[in-house]
């Protein structure tokens, strides 16, 4: 339910002030100028639809932010790309793992680890090239962009798989073949409860033969000190992220219609730590004992060529996607609580024989930080042709052709110091029954155990490979009215290899399986109708029913499970869209208007379910269909050129996203919400610009309002679960948070200084661990929190 009780007010009353104070000044310069009779907002051009058109002229959903505007107001990351969009949930684990939830859709059956769950139901693209990858999303530390593009809905026609919720398209800036450009900036960050921090960013673009060829090369380094204490170890900010990008794009124009672009980029971030807290100590604080840490590096490289037929532009697109995750986290429960008091008890559950199997006399309580370290590495080989028409014509199309090829290389490592132990004490003891029969081992899994012995490994092999073709057309059936048609059809196939291996007392356990193997294929046709009316050059209304979709994938742990086979991989899910929207413009184009009603009906979705292992009382999670649900929900987003110098602008939406028909042995309550779905979000922004007589001074302020949201699906009562479920752990309340920028910028440099959650509100961006499955209290209960304020100032020149 929507609160705004605690901040709004006050970022009204500060938003009110920026205007109020230059009102007179407004209404003076209003008054003895002509100027305002002939503003208009600026035109934003985007590529949406593999086009160049007007935002205002696209028959569809999408809202983007200019790269200027992004480093001007200290913008990083995606959950600053997305905080001014509409209908949007973002939620943060611990360990790094981003979801983004568009208009309702969001990867339900994803864990914090990410490895082995359901993929991004948003798409995610670096240019023309999808980055989202098989895990979570990655959060890039990207620098000199031109624009992020934000679509919503489904975009499957021209997307294809992953952008069943919508798209985010981040657009580099390209090499200018002119004119020699250069350009850095130098930030100092401080965070609540951390010491001082860093970020330096730089981009050159080289004309090497004028009109023919130049080279842009792009830097950014940034160093986020942590704002967690633990007071377990005393260390203070135990959650520091470094991060560094380095990229380079070649522009080639070899002919007056052929031209060839090469990019190549790596990004990197270490986290050292993660962002939770431990419910019942004291604010940003942890007693964790685990040294937990996240790691991603990302490689791209593409090769881009585009040739002008005159009739229409051909464009190929060749690219290598690397990714590769290294983690080591705290895992939800203790193997150490329930197997080896279970085995050394006389005539136990499982040792019903009262068999000396090397437990008698072992010390029980040893502490409780078993971890779970894992490496994913994933490369994915792509290829796209796609001829685009040019000009504007009768009849617009689009036609394509896609390929990918994807190989994942996952390993799992569960090291409990316990357990350890207790190989240790196999060894000094001798003469039981699995006495160097299985010797404790360590395992080279490229992530360091936290002890340096082993109690389960795991690995696997994933190949993806998917083939598609795709069409639109844009059918002008009168000057006012157009007809928008397209399709796609792919075929997919999807193998996955596992091997499990247990050591010490866990192989009695079901833990070690021998390698096996499972592969699925799949094919389908997608569509999108479309149809719009341009009534006035100022105002497009539409309706439009598109589809979208999400690959299947594979189950690490299915091997775990009573039915191995049937959870090994599981088939994509689907979705059918209906939007009514419009797109207006008033007052000569000082403002604009655009809103959608739209309906979703989600199929098959994948979802997360409990099922029973081979070992007696113990449980584990699988991805396999769960059910069905709808959306329904309306947005709105204006913005207002109230004068030359003061712009203000707002966008809401409001949404029910819902189960409604599950499956049985999902264990989901039939109409209840949908997970990373808030009801209501809402923000604001006002901003004046003071010219000056060497530069511009101006001030912004933004707000943003998020209702609460499910971080997990609501179980059916009294329902096996892997935890046990808790409400008020598991929804997560709403928010607010206030932003501030005051900037002076001349023809040769600036200087801005921000504060970021300027009232300093506490709020989480998941639903950490709960008690152990086995033992109450023996697990602390956990939650990520978002970043607390964070003020700083930016120093940077351009020539």
């Amino acid at each position: 339910m929507m609160k705004l009780n605690k901040h709004f007010p006050a970022t009204l009353a500060l938003a009110s002030a920026v205007s109020l104070a230059t009102a007179e000044m407004a209404v003076a310069q209003e008054s003895t100028e002509s100027a305002d009779d002939f503003l208009a907002i600026e035109e934003i051009i985007v590529t949406a639809q593999r086009r160049s058109q007007s935002i205002q002229d696209v028959a569809n959903s999408v809202e983007a932010m200019m790269g200027t505007d992004l480093d001007e107001l200290n913008k990083v990351g995606l959950e600053d790309y997305i905080s001014s969009i509409g209908g949007t949930g973002f939620t943060r684990s611990g360990s790094g793992s981003v979801k983004i939830g568009m208009r309702g859709i969001s990867p339900i059956g994803q864990d914090d680890y990410a490895f082995a769950r359901t993929v991004s139901t948003v798409g995610m693209y670096l240019d023309d090239v999808a980055v989202q990858g098989a895990g979570s999303l990655p959060d890039m530390n990207l620098y000199d962009m031109q624009r992020v593009e934000v679509l919503k809905g489904p975009q499957g026609t021209l997307y294809g798989d992953g952008a069943m919720g919508g798209a985010i398209k981040m657009i580099l800036n390209k090499p200018d073949l002119q004119d020699f450009e250069a350009k850095a900036e130098v930030t100092a960050i401080n965070t609540k409860n951390s010491d001082i921090g860093y970020r330096v960013r730089g981009a050159i673009n080289l004309p090497l033969i004028e009109d023919k060829l130049a080279l842009r090369v792009v830097g950014s380094s940034e160093e986020k000190k942590g704002w967690i204490d633990n007071i377990a170890t005393g260390e203070d900010g135990v959650n520091d992220t470094d991060s560094w990008s380095l990229r380079a794009s070649m522009l080639g124009q070899v002919t007056d219609e052929l031209s060839v672009e090469l990019l190549v980029m790596h990004d990197q971030q270490e986290n050292d730590g993660y962002a939770n807290e431990v419910i019942g100590l004291g604010d940003l604080e942890t007693n964790l004992l685990e040294d937990e840490y996240n790691d991603v590096e990302v490689d791209l490289y593409a090769l881009t060529l585009k040739y002008d037929l005159g009739f229409a532009e051909l464009t190929s697109i060749t690219s290598l996607f690397e990714k590769e995750r290294t983690l080591n986290s705290r895992v939800s429960f203790s193997l150490d609580e329930f197997f080896i008091p279970a085995m050394a008890a006389p005539a136990s559950i499982l040792n019903p024989l009262g068999l000396n199997l090397g437990f008698a006399g072992l010390p029980l309580g040893f502490a409780d930080n078993s971890s779970l370290a894992v490496s994913d590495k994933e490369e994915t080989i792509s290829q796209e042709l796609r001829l685009v028409s040019t000009g504007d014509n009768t009849l617009d199309w689009t036609v394509g052709l896609f390929y990918r090829d994807r190989k994942r290389d996952i390993c799992t490592t569960y090291d409990s110091p316990a357990i350890d132990d207790y190989n240790q004490y196999l060894v000094n003891t001798g003469g039981s029954l699995i006495t160097g029969l299985f010797p404790a081992t360590t395992f080279d899994c490229e992530v360091k155990p936290e002890s340096g012995l082993d109690s389960v490994n795991r690995t696997a092999k994933e190949t993806f490979e998917q083939k598609a073709a795709y069409g639109e057309i844009n059918y002008e059936i009168t000057e006012a009215i157009e007809l928008t048609a397209g399709f796609r059809y792919f075929e997919e196939e999807v193998t996955f290899e596992d091997t499990s291996v247990a050591y010490g007392p866990l192989v009695f356990f079901g833990f070690a399986n021998p390698a096996s193997s499972n592969s699925t294929k799949e094919d389908d046709v997608l569509f999108k109708l479309g149809l719009s009316w341009a009534a006035t050059d100022d105002q497009l209304y539409y309706f439009n029913i598109a589809e979208g979709f999400r690959s299947g994938g594979s189950n690490l742990n299915a091997s775990d499970t009573l039915e191995a086979d049937r959870f090994r991989t599981y088939e994509s899910d689907s979705l059918i869209n209906y939007e009514l929207g419009a797109k207006t413009s008033w007052y000569d184009g000082r403002l604009t208007l655009n809103g959608a009603l739209y309906f979703s009906d989600w199929s098959d979705i994948q979802s997360a379910i409990v099922v029973p292992t081979a070992i007696p009382g113990v449980r584990t999670t699988v991805l396999t269909p769960g059910g069905d649900a709808e959306v329904k929900g309306i947005e709105l987003a204006a913005t207002y050129l109230a004068t030359e110098n003061l712009s203000t602008g707002f966008s809401f939406a409001y949404q029910e996203a819902e189960f409604t028909d599950t499956v049985a042995d999902s264990n989901i309550v039939d109409g209840s919400e949908l997970p990373n779905a808030p009801e209501f979000t809402a923000s604001l922004f006002a901003q004046y610009t003071h010219e000056l007589e060497f530069g511009e001074l101006f001030t912004r302020v933004e707000y943003r309002y998020v209702d609460e949201q499910r971080s997990v699906v609501e179980p059916v009562p009294g329902s096996v679960q892997y935890l046990p479920y808790n409400d008020e752990e598991t929804v997560l309340p709403s928010y607010e948070t206030t932003n501030l920028t005051v900037g002076l910028r001349t023809d040769a440099w600036y200087i801005t200084a921000y504060a970021h959650n300027l009232f300093d509100e506490r709020y989480e961006t998941s639903y950490g661990y709960t008690q152990s499955f086995i033992a109450e209290g023996s697990n602390p209960t956990l939650r990520s929190v978002g970043t607390p304020r964070t003020m700083g100032i930016t120093v940077g020149t351009f020539f």
